[in-house]
């Protein structure tokens, strides 16, 4: 039996010899399923294919592609959304409209569900059908009806929202009270009336998560023929299902949420970055239901780096956020690695950073963990933790005493910050500046602006002699020209005490070519400061002058040298 109503108008035309074939598939498609005695059938179902826009994905058409035929009072029975949609609205006499009518309509992919659902209410058998079929849990958009059990096992009702945007969960009361505490006592026929009606009302709640949390229920009970429900996949959308987990006893799927949770360290990251306080706030809804601390240190194992700023802004908000997240085992190890220091911008150390939240936090005492220090990339950064009191403790950390003195902290700008720790910068020039402790020759213009920092000069090592024995000839003159010879009297007297001992080691060299000594002589300016200012004596520029001219006449003997 066909419904030709439906029928195109290019197929009602008898069609050609070549075209036979689809015509007769669109026939097939087109024909009226009964389920049940065709004497009772009263509701029709109309299947629709819609046609969608490509530009602005606008619905432009829709094509009826099938019917589905069965008792109205069988439908109805089963669901009150369906009910109210199948009789429709009083007349002014009291009376509902005649059935089967204009019937309902269904989109296509709805269709597999409808034909399982008409099947199990009719007691028809599931190989006899033609089209294909859906698996529990079986999702109507339009009436809002979710089955999700088999419909022949769905006898309760749960109504999520409020009314108009209400929807009714057809469910199996096994399965409810198997899995929930909640739903055992709410559907004793002897205590309440929802146990009599079996039926429950929940107002003011996200019908989609309920429905996601009631279908995993039921997957967990073994109703559902296949894990056809996914939990969301942001945080807010599984912290909605914990939330609701724990106020209604959820407890057969506590695990299942948990799980999702643990691995939800990327939705973390991006929600952070998204989102500061969003992720704040369901930081808060996690630390209300205690499930924050044991999810964090989840989450700083398997995140990684993604996972340092949002570490950084528990540390930042302070209170029992912060105290919650130090608090957990993995997250102090990941606060004390280069994951967490070393991922952080530079202003990890400046008020309202990464650091100074565990300063103001008391737990500093966590970075005496850390085995490596090379997020602190110059002197900048020395710089600032001098500048902060609260910051100072970390000079006590004995890892820290010992990278700072490496030459990347080097630098001539920390003098006045260094001046109130005297024990401490004396340690740190001996490791900078020290030739014979380990340290390097600087540039000479660096040594010009050390040579007028007092503590250099008076450090227990000659730093300043150590330097200019390690100078060439060129970084001698160098400095020369940069040093503070007005005001520094020491810089005098070493700057003369090295040009005498290099005149001395160019005259034992003799008769060979002294190369440093047209770099020294070949400046007058040079010289002549250096005469005014006291730092070369006569006798050194006699010395130096005798080294340039007696290789000319003692040509011969280099030669036979």
């Amino acid at each position: 039996r066909f419904s030709l109503k439906y029928l195109p108008a290019r197929l009602r035309r008898r069609p050609a010899s070549n075209s036979f074939r689809r015509v007769r598939v669109s026939l097939v498609a087109m024909a009226v399923e009964f389920f049940g005695p065709r004497d009772e059938a009263t509701m029709r179902l109309c299947i629709f294919e819609f046609d969608e826009d490509r530009q602005d994905g606008a619905l432009l058409r829709r094509q009826c592609i099938g019917e589905l035929r069965g008792s109205a009072a069988k439908v109805c029975a089963f669901s009150r959304h369906l009910e109210a949609r199948i009789l429709g609205l009083l007349d002014a006499e009291g009376f509902f409209e005649a059935l089967p009518g204009a019937g309902l309509e269904a989109p296509a992919t709805e269709a597999g569900a409808w034909r399982l659902l008409l099947a199990e209410l009719h007691g028809a058998e599931l190989a006899s059908l033609r089209g294909p079929l859906a698996a529990p849990p079986l999702w109507l958009r339009a009436p809002r009806v979710a089955c999700l059990c088999a419909p022949s096992i769905a006898d309760a009702r749960v109504f999520v929202g409020d009314d108009p945007d209400a929807w009714e969960c057809l469910c199996s009361t096994e399965a409810l009270t198997r899995g929930s505490p909640f739903f055992a006592a709410a559907l004793r026929p002897e205590a309440w009336r929802e146990g009599a009606a079996r039926e429950v009302r929940v107002r003011g709640e996200d019908a989609e998560i309920w429905t996601v949390a009631l279908a995993r229920l039921h997957e967990v009970a073994g109703c559902c023929a296949c894990a056809a429900t996914r939990l969301p996949a942001d945080l807010p959308g599984l912290i909605a299902v914990l939330r609701l987990v724990d106020a209604f006893l959820l407890d057969s799927i506590d695990g299942d949420v948990f799980r999702a949770l643990c691995d939800a360290a990327s939705a973390v990251a991006a929600l952070a970055a998204s989102s500061g306080e969003a992720f704040l706030e369901a930081a808060l809804e996690l630390l209300r239901l205690g499930r924050l601390q044991p999810l964090l240190g989840t989450w700083c194992l398997s995140g990684g780096e993604a996972m340092a700023p949002p570490v950084a802004l528990l540390l930042k908000a302070g209170g029992p956020l912060a105290r919650e997240a130090l608090g957990s085992r993995g997250v102090v190890a990941f606060v004390a690695s280069t994951r967490f220091l070393g991922s952080l911008s530079e202003e990890r150390l400046s008020p309202g950073g990464a650091i100074a939240s565990l300063a103001q936090a008391d737990a500093l005492e966590v970075l005496h963990r850390c085995t490596s220090w090379d997020w602190l990339r110059d002197h900048r950064f020395l710089a600032q933790l001098l500048d902060d009191e609260s910051l100072l403790p970390l000079l006590q950390i004995p890892g820290l005493r010992n990278e700072l003195s490496h030459q990347r902290f080097r630098s001539p700008e920390l003098a006045s910050a260094l001046a109130p720790f005297p024990v401490l910068f004396n340690e740190l020039l001996k490791a900078w500046l020290c030739c014979s402790q380990g340290g390097c020759a600087v540039p000479a213009s660096e040594l010009a602006l050390w040579s007028d920092v007092d503590k250099f000069l008076r450090h227990d090592e000659p730093l300043l002699d150590e330097q200019l024995r390690c100078a060439s000839a060129e970084d001698l003159c160098a400095f020369a020209r940069a040093a503070p010879l007005e005001r520094r009297p020491a810089v005098r007297s070493s700057l003369r005490a090295r040009l005498e001992a290099l005149s001395v080691e160019l005259w034992r060299e003799l008769p060979r070519w002294p190369r440093a000594v047209p770099v020294v002589l070949s400046d007058s300016a040079l010289l002549l400061r250096l005469f005014l200012q006291g730092a070369l004596g006569p006798r050194t520029l006699a010395r130096l002058a005798l080294c340039a001219a007696a290789p000319l006449s003692l040509w011969p003997l280099r030669a036979l040298a």
